[in-house]
């Protein structure tokens, strides 16, 4: 963005505001700086009008509460300039800056000159930097006449960060849980909130979006201090008076809870309409709507009940049951969602089921077989159907929790039956598996792309844990989704950072996509548009067993005979459970004589089917497909998406033959591969193509010959340059007998040139000697 045809000062603001954004999203402030200023220079404006910029320009960044961001990082960046090289930036140093008229010839620089001048006292006092020999501690006239060193800057900076973060995360937290309804939602009807129940509830994906997720995380960061706001409530549990009360504190009104919809989903919002057309798929569709609704409700036992008593009224066959039963199981399994039911039904139904034996303690497997042989199944369809599967995995559900701790632990585990432990362990086992894969696709989604996941790591290309935790709280230059997932991977910075062996200094790209698919989550399933949802790789083994009879479920049309066969399902295998959570670690490799062993090259000929991730996790345990390619010397393609180009992996053929590289080559070859994609990106960032060749440029709506050409050269240019280039001449204005050169006007939808880099300073030459001299 450039000030190219700005030519009044509520326009010029604006866009050096937006210039000033770019640049600390890109961590180029100081560019973004110079930028807005040669723009403003160029802009036509007076000196007057351009010092009322710098003035709007700050009242914007104060609103936004971006100003002292902007005075701390570009105070660090330019501290020797600012400080005329000393190790402070006294008054003197911006009084002079000042009175020498910056804030006309270079508004931008002026207007932060002018913020730090107006705010050096307080700036000044935030590190102890002066020593006294009177005194323990040097006096605050002491401190002041020192002046702002970069200590100063950078706890100034943080404070006044770390209260904006607080009052935007106060008010997000009472947008989420500030009322009475959603408070209960979350902290359970004692209205006491504990940290495990907030650990619990960051895992939950099903109950709790990547906006409320990133509120949660605030919250457990946050947990001391926010209960203890309130003083004379429940002292060591949080209470929604805490919540209210720590929003107050930050600057959040309480009244923002109150404003906002409640969002607590009840049964009546599910519409049990029969639809004749297609009342199996529709009432499938109905049933695992009213699931969900039960667990976003703590009332899953209730929503299934409501169903059945839809299902058993009369509206369908005992074929249509049998089907819709069938299908909502079926789904429940893909979307591995039927440990959580099986949980969540079994601990609220606990009492009900374990009263036959005697021993409340545990449910049996004859007490389930008891109610099975009942006439559940035609009452109740859909609890039979959660009954059974509970009977199928009796034994494998009763080894999640260690109730007896004996040498003959596991035929006693077994033979005591279901405990409330192994349901609550089976419901958050459940939601563990299906919250890594849920975020392992958002972290592969927000930072999973080279260049995504450049701009968080830095130039050592990996993430460390500080660089994470500063990321999580900037809530500038990261979205509520995009903090969720950074939450996710400090709570998992450990396991992420070693997936791939031999790396543990942060984490790098290869640990990120070797942590997902272990949860069958890959980057082509991500960045597809049509991607199907991964499924369950690890975990308990379920055995969702035979249905009573599973019908064909599309129906035909009416007045056709109908022919149904039972559908045949092999039953699965039930797998032994391992007792103890196990860190999560790559399998042992078999190698594939095709691809040879992880330390040999190898060439293999392409078959229609092979993709080189899916070869070089065969082959290595991790997808390498960044060596692969560059050991093929195959290159990124360059590919038009929309207003701009984005760098793809390249295409390979079958029939051909590639090499897989040995294992020890993988580091240096990736690096390499990783050098060129980033210096393409720097060539095709947009349309622009190539710093040495001329570029034919279609203009589009929002486009400004100067943003183009700081893509293409990465540095601002002479904006006179692509004018020559382009035969564009200044417009002659009079202006009440006054003759004024405006700059040119151009238009979007039409072709422009932008001229090699060793051009331009030659084209502004000639230019200027042409409209401007003489």
């Amino acid at each position: 963005m450039t000030h190219d045809g700005a030519h009044n000062v509520e326009q010029a603001a604006s866009q050096s505001f937006e210039i000033l954004q770019q640049g600390m999203r890109q961590n180029r402030l100081s560019d973004a700086v110079e930028s807005a200023d040669r723009g403003l220079a160029s802009s036509g404006l007076s000196e007057t009008e351009r010092r009322q910029v710098g003035q709007m320009v700050a009242q914007q960044l104060e609103t936004a509460g971006l100003l002292p961001r902007v005075m701390v990082e570009y105070g660090q960046s330019q501290f020797k300039d600012l400080s005329n090289g000393d190790h402070y930036i006294h008054a003197q140093d911006l009084d002079s800056r000042l009175m020498s008229g910056i804030e006309t010839y270079s508004p931008i620089k002026g207007m932060i000159a002018r913020s730090l001048r107006n705010r050096i006292d307080e700036i000044s006092l935030q590190h102890e930097d002066a020593s006294s020999f009177h005194d323990d501690r040097p006096s605050r006239s002491d401190e002041i006449a020192k002046g702002i060193s970069t200590k100063d800057l950078s706890e100034w900076g943080q404070e006044q960060s770390n209260g904006r973060f607080h009052t935007q995360m106060s008010r997000q937290m009472l947008s989420s849980f500030g009322s009475r309804e959603k408070w209960l939602n979350l902290a359970g009807p004692d209205g006491l909130l504990e940290k495990g129940e907030l650990d619990r509830a960051k895992r939950d994906s099903m109950r709790f979006g990547p906006d409320e997720k990133a509120v949660l995380d605030y919250m457990r960061e946050n947990y001391g201090g926010i209960r203890a706001a309130r003083d004379g409530d429940n002292w060591n549990k949080m209470t929604l008076s805490d919540v209210l009360d720590w929003s107050a504190k930050h600057g959040a009104d309480p009244q923002i809870g109150l404003e906002q919809p409640e969002f607590r989903p009840r049964m009546g919002d599910v519409n049990f309409t029969v639809d004749p057309r297609d009342k199996v798929g529709g009432a499938s569709a109905q049933g695992l709507d009213a699931i969900e609704v039960g667990f976003k409700n703590h009332s899953l036992s209730d929503s299934l009940r409501a169903m059945d008593q839809h299902l058993t009224s009369g509206a369908y066959t005992p074929q249509e049951v049998a089907a819709i039963t069938g299908n909502i199981e079926q789904s429940l399994a893909q979307r591995n969602l039927m440990g959580r039911v099986m949980g969540e039904y079994g601990s609220q139904n606990f009492d009900s089921l374990n009263n036959i034996n005697g021993n409340k303690s545990y449910i049996h497997a004859s007490e389930l077989d008891t109610v099975l042989q009942s006439n559940i199944a035609a009452r109740s369809p859909l609890e039979a159907m959660v009954l059974r599967n509970m009977r199928n995995n009796v034994d494998a559900i009763a080894m999640l929790h260690n109730d007896v701790t004996n040498d003959d632990s596991d035929r006693a585990e077994q033979s005591r039956g279901i405990s409330k432990g192994d349901l609550r362990d089976l419901t958050e086992n459940t939601e563990n598996r299906n919250n890594d894969r849920a975020m392992s696709a958002r972290m592969l989604a927000n930072f999973g792309r080279t260049e995504d996941f450049q701009g968080l790591a830095g130039s050592d290309n990996v993430i460390k844990e500080n660089e994470l935790e500063a990321a999580r709280n900037d809530t500038f230059k990261y979205n509520p989704e995009q903090r969720a997932v950074l939450g996710y991977m400090l709570d998992n910075y450990g396991t992420i950072r070693h997936t791939v062996d031999g790396d543990g200094r942060g984490i790098s790209i290869s640990d990120m996509i070797g942590h997902a698919a272990k949860f069958g989550v890959r980057p082509e399933d991500v960045f597809s548009a049509n991607a199907a949802p991964p499924q369950e790789q690890e975990g308990v083994q379920l055995d969702q067993g035979q249905p009573e009879r599973v019908v064909q479920r599309d129906l035909p049309v009416e007045g056709q005979p109908v022919e149904r066969q039972p559908v045949e399902r092999q039953p699965v295998e039930r797998q032994p459970v391992e007792r103890q959570p196990q860190r999560p670690r790559l399998e042992t490799l078999d190698i594939d004589p095709r691809l040879g062993a992880p330390n040999e090259t190898k060439s293999v000929k392409i078959e229609r089917s092979d993709r080189f991730w899916n070869m070089a996790n065969r082959k290595y345990g991790y997808p390498a497909i960044e060596a692969i390619f560059e050991a093929n010397g195959l290159k990124p393609q360059a590919v038009q998406n929309g207003n701009s180009i984005e760098l793809r992996d390249p295409d390979y053929v079958a029939g051909r033959e590639y090499v897989l590289p040995s294992q020890d080559q993988i580091p240096e070859l990736t690096q390499a591969y990783r050098a060129r994609a980033s210096q393409m990106r720097d060539q095709f960032s947009s349309r622009v193509g190539p710093a040495e060749c001329a570029t034919d440029v279609k203009l589009i709506y929002g486009d400004t010959l100067s943003k183009l050409a700081l893509q293409k050269y990465g540095r601002n240019v002479p904006i006179e340059a692509l004018y020559e280039a382009n035969n564009l001449p200044p417009r002659i204005v009079n202006d009440n007998g006054c003759i004024m050169k405006l700059e040119p006007i151009y238009y979007a939808g039409r072709t422009y040139v932008l001229p090699p880099a060793d051009q331009i300073e030659a084209l502004a030459d000639a230019y200027r000697r042409k409209h401007f001299q003489g």
